[in-house]
């Protein structure tokens, strides 16, 4: 009998190799999330450091003396300090995951292992977000106003007087719920990076962060510019790459991931380590927020209007309309031929409603209509002993029937998205 060789063939894949692989893709795929999120928080500077390095925080401390002072006496001095308090330390933080033979056994190797690593990903980001909010709750500034967007404003302002040297991009933080009345009737563009839903630009006041690890009602605001990540390069940590066998990303090395058998357990377990920490530098950079409810003597309450306006019968322009849940929904119907409303408007569809319902008590000035309109805008429609109105709807996607109340100290603005309603071509029905 010829020689029978035990050699493996050249180029053969073992499953080391494919366990190399799937690490990589994890540690690529956490590198990349990472980066979006550094990216959303605008975050220009990212710091390697060693484990068991102190993080510390700049924190000023003083009190400004009273400026009444009498002629010819010496004005007092109002001293102020500058020190850095140590908050946190640098630390690799660890975590394992082990599936079983059986479960592998059960529901095969991708659904065992391949997608509860992903899962375990997913919670390590949730993990770094989790710190981070918690950490800006102890910011020293604070903030607020009546509604979401004067809350929000009256904290850019204070931004731009704390960072008054730059030109600062604020980032804020917030609960879900109190942007929800935006998201409904706003032509809004929300993204996600990082597990987060995120709006660049809101209302021109920085990139809002949705998160319900935030109370509705608060908010937290801090500059772009303010925000540091202090990391351990996994891969490049002292000592670490010669007792144990990590994969990185390429770019930065936050996280490394091995997958290993254990055989005396029969279980396939995946070690993950990383030592990613953000924080803000000045905690008096760091607002904590409150957004405060209208205190409302005003019901804005939209109904569909009835008979007729302008000697044009309702029902030759609308169905089934009704006003609710941030948004207008029904049927408009072409209006066309010459009457008072087309000669003034020309021919198409028109939104007819009626405000006699609401309570106006204690506002001086209630306008309504859509945005953008065709061409009058806002109506004030107090005066108005009968409370009607015709609007000419020209772009069901973007307009939006506004109301604005204002009570001599608020101002409050609704808005009902048209896009649920239905235009009826000339000639149906």
């Amino acid at each position: 009998m010829g020689n029978v060789t035990t050699d493996a063939e050249t180029n053969v894949i073992k499953k080391a190799q494919m366990a190399k692989v799937r690490e990589l893709d994890f540690a690529q795929l956490f590198g990349e999330n990472v980066q979006n999120l550094l990216k959303m928080l605008g975050v220009t500077r990212k710091i390697p450091v060693t484990a068991g390095t102190a993080l510390k925080v700049l924190k000023v401390t003083g009190t400004l003396q009273s400026g009444i002072v009498a002629e010819g006496d010496i004005i007092p001095l109002s001293q102020y300090a500058t020190t850095y308090e140590t908050v946190a330390e640098a630390t690799l933080n660890k975590w394992r995951k082990a599936t079983t033979a059986e479960a592998i056994l059960k529901g095969g190797y991708d659904q065992a292992v391949n997608e509860t690593n992903k899962k375990m990903i997913l919670d390590i980001q949730k993990a770094i977000r989790s710190q981070f909010v918690t950490f800006l709750a102890t910011g020293t500034a604070t903030a607020s106003g009546t509604g979401l967007q004067a809350a929000l404003a009256n904290a850019w302002g204070k931004m731009q007087v704390l960072f008054e040297d730059d030109a600062v991009q604020m980032v804020t933080f917030v609960n879900p719920m109190d942007v929800s009345d935006y998201l409904g009737s706003a032509n809004i563009t929300v993204q996600t990076a990082f597990g987060l839903n995120y709006v660049e630009n809101f209302l021109g006041l920085g990139t809002l962060i949705m998160t319900g690890a935030i109370s509705k009602g608060s908010f937290y605001s801090t500059a772009a510019e303010n925000i540091v990540a202090y990391y351990i390069n996994v891969s490049e940590a002292n000592g670490l790459g010669d007792a144990f066998d990590f994969t990185t990303d390429a770019e930065t090395g936050m996280i490394g991931i091995h997958e290993d058998g254990n055989y005396t357990r029969m279980q396939e377990e995946t070690i993950a380590v990383s030592g990613i920490t953000l924080f803000a530098e000045r905690l008096d950079g760091v607002i904590v927020g409150t957004i405060g409810n209208f205190n409302d003597t005003l019901v804005v309450k939209a109904e569909p209007a009835g008979g007729s306006l302008y000697d044009v019968p309702v029902n030759d322009m609308q169905s089934n309309v009704s006003f609710g849940n941030g948004k207008v929904t029904g049927t408009l119907k072409y209006l066309s031929g010459s009457n008072a409303i087309t000669d003034v408007w020309g021919e198409g569809y028109f939104l007819c409603f009626n405000m006699a319902d609401s309570t106006w008590t204690g506002y001086t000035s209630v306008k309504v209509g859509l945005t953008p309109s065709v061409s009058s805008g806002l109506v004030e429609i107090l005066t108005d002993d009968t409370k009607n109105g015709i609007c000419k709807v020209t772009d069901k996607a973007q307009q939006l029937f506004t109301v604005v109340s204002t009570n001599g100290t608020q101002t409050r603005t609704k808005a009902y998205s048209l896009k649920d309603l239905v235009l009826e071509e000339a000639g149906e029905g």
